[in-house]
């Protein structure tokens, strides 16, 4: 058999250039591929709310309906779609500053320093930082490891 009639059997028995093509996903817009994703991920939470935490079916209605909303607005109104996501992004970044100036920055320096206080008062020094005066170097002098090995695992 030559070449050209196997691959016209081949074409016919099994289409698999075509097939690519003819499934139903390439026919969805890409932007509706991502509004399905965007569906997908707050349904199942709100599901889990719902059936999971069974005193919280109020917050699953809400989520449900704010995916609902995202939904529908995407596929046939996608200018306030946009304008709703622009301004919960730009709330999640206000929200974002606020805590790390608010909550994080306070946090890190009251604790960092009641820490190091408390250490100097303890005279505590877990990294070895004090320089001793009478030693001839600063080297740690550690033992050595006879394992081969060792050195390819480094953690």
């Amino acid at each position: 058999m030559d070449i050209e009639k196997q691959k016209q059997v081949m074409d016919i028995v099994w289409p698999w250039k075509k097939a690519k093509e003819s499934t139903l996903i390439a026919y969805v817009r890409p932007e509706l591929k991502k509004l399905l994703l965007e569906l997908l991920i707050p349904v199942s939470i709100g599901l889990i709310l719902w059936f999971v935490f069974k005193e919280k079916k109020t917050l699953a209605v809400v989520v449900f309906a704010i995916s609902a909303y995202l939904f529908l607005t995407g596929l046939f109104v996608p200018s306030f779609h946009y304008a709703f996501k622009r301004f919960f992004q730009k709330f999640a970044a206000g929200v974002g500053v606020i805590l790390t100036w608010v909550l994080l920055l306070p946090f890190f320096y009251i604790f960092f320093t009641v820490g190091r206080i408390s250490q100097l008062i303890l005279r505590k020094d877990p990294m070895k930082r004090a320089c001793p005066t009478t030693a001839d170097t600063y080297w740690i002098k550690h033992s050595a490891t006879g394992d081969v090995a060792s050195y390819s695992r480094q953690y």
